[in-house]
């Protein structure tokens, strides 16, 4: 995940299909290196992306 976008579609459709096929999820916030990064911002909206996608603890 662009830690200056955030999660975008792709994200949310590739995680609903891991999620659902159950399978274990790996994030990677990248670009963390720019002046405009966000990266407490991004883990944050990634982590209530899971959780809409209602993602067990295990994944």
């Amino acid at each position: 995940v662009d830690s200056v976008e955030g999660p975008m579609p792709q994200t949310r459709f590739v995680l609903k299909k891991a999620l659902e096929f159950g399978h274990a999820v790996v994030v990677v916030v990248n670009k963390i290196d720019r002046p405009s990064a966000r990266p407490d911002f991004v883990v944050n909206s990634t982590f209530e992306l899971f959780i809409e996608l209602n993602a067990t603890d295990e994944q």
